[in-house]
């Protein structure tokens, strides 16, 4: 399966084999949440063990919760031996607004190697985007940043590029569509609501490290 990309304004895309295409059916098809879970963890394996083969093993996944657990799995088969790190975002108010990073756990780096932020859906890219500044505010990286998704909108990609021109996005499918709520169309799922056990209402809230103030609670 052939890896090419260019680096400014576009993702890099990863061939998806037969038996990738025929599990991106089936997520197209009103899939059940077993289905979701199953499908997503084996395209996830195979979009990671590929960037392994272009980026090598001198690699730091980092889980951006909630829909980054769907990939836990497969980033534990293919970089086995890395460390890794978690992000957990959370929005203020409406889905339009740019989340708040609430928590931070990343390994520090040696020179040369690359953070690989996994999310398995990029929708506006607002939360990669906000994970990238907060890495750099906490972190101090400036550069050897990339993202997995299995899935990307065009709008997703171009906001993050606007942030960083940098930054590879491996994915699998590029360049889809968000509809009027920002969300991907097309496969009609949240990766999030998929990684913990379906849509059921929920109670959500998060805390400020150095504050008080209520971020989030419904």
């Amino acid at each position: 399966m052939p890896l090419a990309g260019v680096r400014k304004l576009e993702a890099v895309s990863i061939h998806a084999d037969e038996a990738s295409r025929f599990l991106h059916a089936e997520l197209q098809q009103h899939p059940t949440l077993a289905q979701i879970t199953a499908n997503m963890q084996v395209l996830s394996q195979t979009l990671l063990c590929m960037i392994r083969r272009h980026l090598g093993e001198d690699v730091t996944p980092v889980l951006v919760m909630r829909g980054g657990i769907l990939m836990w799995n497969a980033m534990s088969v293919c970089f086995p031996a890395s460390p890794a790190g978690v992000i957990v975002p959370a929005r203020v108010g409406h889905i339009r607004s740019a989340p708040r990073i609430v928590y931070g756990n990343v390994p520090g780096v040696r020179t040369g190697t690359t953070y690989l932020l996994l999310d398995p859906i990029i929708n506006s890219g607002s939360t990669i985007v906000s994970t990238l500044q907060a890495i750099r505010r906490h972190v101090g990286i400036t550069d050897h940043i990339a993202v997995a998704a299995i899935y990307s909108t065009s709008l997703g990609s171009a906001a993050i590029h606007a942030e960083d021109p940098d930054v590879h996005i491996y994915t699998m499918w590029a360049d889809m569509k968000c509809g009027p709520d920002l969300r991907l169309t097309g496969v009609d799922f949240d990766g999030g609501d998929a990684a913990f056990g379906g849509g059921t209402r929920r109670h959500q809230w998060a805390r400020g490290v150095d504050d008080n103030d209520v971020v989030r609670e419904n």
